[in-house]
C-alpha cells in the first residue's frame, strides 16, 4: 500500500467515477483502476460497487476513505514539520527530455530546484524520446522525460500526464474556403506531417484513426522535434497530427480540424529512468516538481 495508491482511491471515492477522478489530478484512469484494484487485493475487501455508469463506496471502502484521509494527513503533517530543516540538495545531474518536454517542462523546474539549491548543476539535453530511452539505457543521463515509451525491462517509467492528438493546419489554411464543418474531407488533397516512426516509441503515423479517416497516405514531412513539426505547417499547405499541450502553446499559428467523432489518437507522458539508478534526494524533489509542471500545460479540448 502506498500513499499515491491511497490519494488515487480518494479521488475515486470523491468522483464517483474513474474517468473523472482520473482527469482531476491528472493521471491515466488505467492507473487508478490498477491502485485501486491492489489495495483490494492487499486488503481482501471490495472497495466500490458498480451503480450504472458510477461507483460508490461499499462498507470496507467507507471505512478505508476514513483511515485514508487521516493517514494523509498525517504524511502531510510529517512533510511540512520536516521540511523546515530540508536538507541542503548538492550534486551535477545528467537529464534529459523531448524537445517540447525540455522546453516547458525540464528547464523550468531545473531552474526552479538551482535557484532554491544553487549547489546543483546539470547538463539538460534536448532530444527525441527515442533517442533519450537510448541515452537513460547506456547509463549517459540520469533520467529523463518522454512521451508514449513503449515497455522496456530495463526502464522504469512513471505516467504523470496523457491527453490526445489534434489534426491541424495553418490559421488561413485553403480547406476552410467552403466552411468549418466540412474541412476535414478535404484534408486528403494536402501533404500530411508527422512524426517519425521507431520501435522504442508510441507514435500515431499508423494510428487506426488515421486509416479511419483515408489519412494514412501521403506523408511527405517527418520530424522528431515538435518545433520542426509546427514550423513546417504554419508556412506550409500540410496538415498534421500534433500533441494538444503543443497545439495549446502555438494557438495563434495553428487551426484544429475538427471530425465528426472525437480522434482517439492518445499519447502519454512518462518520467523514464534505468532501474539500476536509485532514486535520491535531488531526483525525488525534481519528480514532484516535473508532475507539477505536467499539470500547469494547458490543454486544448
Amino acid at each position: 500500500m502506498t500513499l499515491d495508491q491511497l490519494r488515487y482511491f480518494m479521488a475515486a471515492a470523491k468522483h464517483e467515477h474513474v474517468h473523472r477522478a482520473a482527469r482531476s489530478i491528472p493521471i491515466s484512469a488505467s492507473v487508478i483502476s490498477q491502485s485501486i484494484k491492489h489495495l483490494e487485493d492487499e486488503l481482501n475487501c471490495k472497495l466500490f460497487t458498480r451503480e450504472s455508469k458510477r461507483i460508490r463506496l461499499s462498507p470496507d471502502g467507507i471505512r478505508l476513505l476514513e483511515l485514508a484521509d487521516d493517514m494523509l494527513g498525517r504524511a502531510d503533517r510529517i512533510k511540512q514539520e520536516l521540511g523546515k530543516t530540508n536538507p541542503i540538495l548538492t550534486g551535477h545531474y545528467r537529464v534529459g527530455a523531448s524537445h517540447f518536454l525540455a522546453t516547458k517542462v525540464l528547464t523550468p523546474v531545473w531552474s526552479d530546484l538551482q535557484r532554491e539549491f544553487p549547489q546543483l548543476t546539470v547538463d539538460l539535453y534536448a532530444q527525441s524520446t527515442w533517442n533519450l530511452i537510448d541515452s537513460v539505457l547506456a547509463g549517459r543521463i540520469d533520467f529523463g522525460v518522454g512521451f508514449s515509451p513503449l515497455p522496456n525491462p530495463q526502464l522504469d517509467t512513471e505516467e504523470i500526464g496523457n491527453g490526445n492528438s489534434l489534426v491541424v493546419v495553418r490559421k488561413d489554411h485553403p480547406i476552410f474556403e467552403k466552411g468549418e464543418r466540412t474541412a476535414y474531407k478535404r484534408l486528403s488533397d494536402y501533404p500530411a506531417t508527422m512524426h517519425m516512426s521507431t520501435d522504442k516509441i508510441f507514435t500515431v503515423r499508423h494510428h487506426p484513426f488515421l486509416k479511419e479517416a483515408r489519412l494514412d497516405r501521403n506523408i511527405t514531412f517527418s520530424f522528431d522535434s515538435d518545433y520542426v513539426a509546427v514550423e513546417n505547417i504554419r508556412n506550409s499547405d500540410h496538415w498534421g497530427l500534433l500533441l494538444d499541450i503543443v497545439v495549446a502553446e502555438f494557438a495563434k499559428d495553428l487551426r484544429v480540424v475538427h471530425f465528426p467523432h472525437k480522434s482517439v489518437a492518445q499519447y502519454t507522458a512518462h518520467i523514464i529512468k534505468h532501474k539500476s539508478r536509485k532514486t535520491d534526494a535531488a531526483m525525488s524533489e525534481a519528480f514532484a516538481m516535473i508532475k507539477q509542471q505536467i499539470a500547469k500545460l494547458k490543454k486544448v479540448e
